[in-house]
């Protein structure tokens, strides 16, 4: 048995690759490191913890050993080492002494060190003394994802008492319980909560709205003559918003009609819109401000390309359902358009979960992005905040930029099922929209057969929608050259 059952089957279950390394017959993990010649700064250990309350399974780096008071001072909890033979019975399938460090396999929990985030090759116990299984670093945070990450562990030579070899006996560990607790429980009190933690970064390192921004947005609130030369003039004064807009005009335009763009004035009073062309410049002028990853399914120009898609599409749709539905075309711009840009904020605040994350779309493509998102929970910096999702942080953003209530919960929703409320309507044509677009290539709606119950909701027809889609890539090429202009 060079590999146990229970480790196997929760390997090949999650559909992740290894290399099983079996040798000759070791009495420790250290010796099979020797043997195989592993750089040991690559290789885990797990050893079983218990407190008043459960068993919890430690993961760590070979070579360190654990602090149980830097475990308490995190936790709360006070933790005695389960003896070898105690620790044998919860891995029935696995050869004595040998631990895999997949809690999941064994219904355990896990605490897993933040030096395990430096380590590129993850090589482990198989449940025998004669293989060791090597994954690759992304697949070990796949598979460990949702544990929580602590500072727990220091390296062998600075502890000054083994932790490793021998047992916390259950009477020491009560006789000292009451010590401890008096001597850190004010520690534990006086820290911030998570959510504490999670407000003030939010509020020290979210970008605010630009001005210009913000002027857009009176503009749009107050239609009026002098509001269309208003927007004229702010517009003529930025390049970028000048240049998408002449390029939205120019899609329009390439539907069929034989008009030619002679004015900006032009285009916001006969040929996109006022709504339109606010929506677009309000837009652009928001997106600008955050700088993420440039690589990866969702960097900067796959993010814009979606966006863009989105937005014109959205609005397509929009106009081809029947009046009793009541999707505003203009509104469904802006939704389609902003209906991500809590991806943005992720990869602001967490670039390193943002980088996971793309990778993790890049190798497990059938997974909603949803459940990538939830997996991610716990993990390095970002812990709940990030669990929570990219439509939560999103609509967060958008409540802290002062969006319409209609944006921010649009924004909040658009992944939920069977959504109910004002804004259903809106929410299932973000998700349709999203859907056709996944067909071509972009973006994390859902994949497959068309969706005959959002049809259904919208009083449209396959054959109506893919219309819309048509109509979107006449414009393909303005498309994608704003998306670069974007990126850069």
């Amino acid at each position: 048995m060079a590999l146990a059952a229970k480790v196997k089957h929760f390997l090949d279950s999650h559909h992740v690759s290894y290399r099983v390394l079996q040798h000759q017959r070791t009495a420790t993990l250290e010796e099979a490191v020797r043997v195989l010649g592993i750089d040991p700064r690559q290789v885990v250990q797990a050893v079983l913890l218990k407190d008043r309350l459960n068993v919890e399974l430690a993961v760590f780096p070979l070579g360190h050993q654990i602090d149980l008071m830097h475990l308490f001072r995190q936790t709360g909890r006070l933790f005695g080492i389960l003896s070898n033979k105690d620790s044998d019975k919860f891995f029935k399938d696995c050869e004595p002494s040998s631990r895999p460090p997949f809690g999941k396999a064994y219904d355990i929990s896990l605490i897993l060190d933040k030096k395990l985030a430096d380590m590129e090759q993850i090589y482990f116990e198989a449940g025998s003394h004669t293989a060791l299984i090597q994954i690759t670093k992304d697949d070990f945070q796949f598979l460990t994802a949702g544990e929580p990450y602590l500072s727990f562990v220091v390296p062998c030579e600075l502890q000054s008492i083994s932790l490793a070899v021998g047992v916390l006996q259950s009477t020491s560990f009560e006789k000292h319980t009451n010590e401890i607790e008096n001597k850190y429980t004010f520690d534990l009190l006086t820290n911030n909560s998570i959510q504490e933690w999670h407000n003030s970064q939010i509020g020290i390192n979210v970008p605010s709205l630009p001005p210009i921004a913000r002027q857009i947005l009176e503009i749009a609130n107050n239609p009026s003559d002098e509001a269309v030369l208003a927007l004229s003039n702010l517009i003529s004064k930025d390049a970028i918003i000048h240049a998408h807009v002449l390029a939205a005009a120019r899609h329009y335009l390439e539907e069929g009609k034989n008009e030619t763009v002679s004015s900006l004035q032009e285009v916001i009073t006969e040929i996109l819109g006022f709504k339109m062309v606010s929506h677009i410049a309000l837009g652009i002028t928001a997106g600008r401000v955050f700088r993420i990853p440039e690589e990866g399914v969702l960097g900067l120009q796959g993010f814009w390309r979606h966006a863009l898609y989105s937005a014109m599409l959205a609005k397509k749709i929009a106009e081809k359902v029947p009046i009793s539905v009541e999707l505003d075309p203009h509104l469904s711009y802006l939704m389609g358009f902003f209906h991500n840009f809590g991806y943005l904020l992720l990869g602001h605040l967490f670039p390193p979960e943002f980088r996971l994350l793309n990778r993790w779309l890049l190798r497990y493509p059938k997974i909603p992005i949803e459940a990538l998102e939830k997996r991610l929970l716990g993990m390095g910096q970002a812990m709940s905040i990030v669990g929570n999702g990219h439509a939560q942080l999103g609509a967060w953003l958008m409540q802290y930029w002062g969006m319409p209530e209609s944006i921010v919960a649009v924004t909040r929703s658009h992944h939920a099922v069977n959504h109910e409320g004002v804004y259903a309507g809106y929410i299932v044509l973000l998700q349709l929209t999203n859907q056709l677009l996944r067909a071509s290539g972009l973006g994390d709606g859902q994949s497959g057969k068309l969706n005959e119950k959002w049809l259904q909701q919208l009083g449209l027809s396959a054959c109506q929608v893919e219309e819309c889609v048509k109509v979107v890539q006449k414009g393909t090429n303005s498309l994608d050259r704003m998306a670069i202009v974007l990126a850069n």
